[in-house]
C-alpha cells in the first residue's frame, strides 16, 4: 500500500533540506514533481520555507564545515603564508577541529551509499511490491539518521 501523504511530506522536506532536487525527491518517494511542487508550494503558504530549511541544514551538516574548513587549510597553504609565525599554530588548530568533526560524526555518504547498494539488491531480487514500501522506508531512516546527526 503506498505511503500518505502524513508519512512523505517529513520525508520529502528533510530529502529536499539535504540538497536533492524536486525530481530526485520525486523518484526517490515515488511520487510526481508535480505533487512535490504543490506540497511545497502548500507548506510556503503556511509559513514553511523548504529553502530556509535547505540552508539551515547546510550550516548545521557537519560534512559541510568540514569541507570549509579543509578549503581554509588549503588557502592557508596556499596563501604563502607558510613562513608566517603564527602557521603552524593556525594549521595546527585547523587540523585539531577536522579531526574532532571526522571522530564524532559517521559518514553519511557511506551509510547513503550502502542504502543505495542494497536498494538495487532490492530491485533486482524483491517482489515489486516491496519495493516501493522499502523504497520509503528508506528514506525515512536516512531523514532521520541525517536529524540525529544535526541534534
Amino acid at each position: 500500500m503506498p505511503a500518505s501523504k502524513k508519512d512523505l511530506l517529513p520525508q520529502a522536506r528533510a530529502l529536499y533540506a539535504q540538497g536533492r532536487s524536486l525530481g530526485q525527491v520525486a523518484e526517490q518517494l515515488a511520487v510526481s514533481a508535480a505533487t512535490l511542487s504543490r506540497w511545497k508550494s502548500a507548506d510556503a503558504r503556511a509559513g514553511v520555507d523548504w529553502l530556509e530549511q535547505r540552508e539551515t541544514y547546510s550550516r548545521k551538516d557537519p560534512h559541510a564545515l568540514l569541507a570549509i574548513l579543509e578549503q581554509q587549510r588549503q588557502d592557508l597553504v596556499a596563501s604563502g603564508g607558510i613562513a608566517a609565525p603564527d602557521y603552524a599554530d593556525k594549521a595546527l588548530k585547523l587540523q585539531r577541529v577536522i579531526e574532532s568533526i571526522r571522530k564524532e560524526f559517521p559518514d553519511v555518504d557511506a551509510i547513503d551509499r550502502a542504502l543505495k547498494r542494497y536498494a538495487r539488491y532490492l530491485r533486482d531480487h524483491a517482489p515489486d511490491k516491496h519495493l516501493q514500501e522499502s523504497q520509503v522506508h528508506m528514506a525515512g531512516f536516512l531523514a532521520q539518521l541525517a536529524q540525529e546527526i544535526r541534534e
